[in-house]
C-alpha cells in the first residue's frame, strides 16, 4: 500500500515543463540584479512577532510540538533561536531536524482505499514553519525594494486589491 501511495503522488508531482519568460507576464524586464545582497538580519522582535501571529492549534508536529506549546515558551527563549534562524539564512543551511516531515495519507471514504482516493496530509517542523516565514517577509521586502512585483499583482499580497 505505501509503494502504490509513493508512486501515485510522485507522478501527480512530477516536474512540470515551463517556459521562462512566460508569454503573459506584464512585469518590467529586469536587466541585472545584485545576485549577492545577503537576506536581512532576523531579530528578536519578528521572531516574537511570527510567534505571537500564528494560530494556536494544538495540532502537534512530528516532534510532537504544537504552536500552542511554542506561544507558552518565555519569550527569552527565542533569543537562542533568534540566533540560530541568523546563522542559518548566512549560510543557507538549516538544521536537519527541521527538515524531518511524515506525510499521513487520510482515506477521503472508506477506510481501506487506493492511493487515488486519500489526501496526504504533510506534519511539518513547527520551528520550520517559523524558519519559513521568516524567509518570506524578507523575500516580500526585498522584492518590493527592487521593484519587482508588478502593480497589477494583487492576489495574495496584504493591502492590495483588485
Amino acid at each position: 500500500m505505501v509503494q502504490l501511495a509513493a508512486d501515485y503522488y510522485e507522478k501527480l508531482f512530477e516536474e512540470p515543463s515551463v517556459t521562462r519568460p512566460h508569454p503573459y507576464t506584464d512585469s518590467p524586464l529586469v536587466l541585472s540584479l545584485e545576485n549577492n545582497s545577503p537576506i536581512p538580519d532576523v531579530t528578536y522582535a519578528d521572531v516574537l512577532k511570527v510567534v505571537k501571529t500564528r494560530k494556536k492549534k494544538r495540532s502537534c508536529d512530528i516532534h510532537g510540538i504544537s504552536s500552542y506549546i511554542l506561544n507558552q515558551l518565555p519569550d527569552n527563549y527565542w533569543h537562542f533561536m533568534v540566533k540560530l534562524y541568523n546563522h542559518s539564512f548566512s549560510t543557507y543551511q538549516m538544521p536537519d531536524k527541521f527538515k524531518d516531515v511524515r506525510i499521513i495519507l487520510l482515506a477521503k471514504k472508506d477506510a481501506i482505499c487506493p492511493p487515488d482516493q486519500t489526501r496526504p496530509i504533510s506534519l511539518i517542523d513547527s520551528f520550520l514553519k517559523i524558519h519559513e516565514r521568516l524567509y518570506l517577509n524578507r523575500f516580500m521586502t526585498i522584492l518590493e525594494n527592487k521593484g519587482l512585483i508588478p502593480e497589477s499583482q494583487s492576489g495574495f499580497l496584504p493591502g492590495r486589491r483588485l
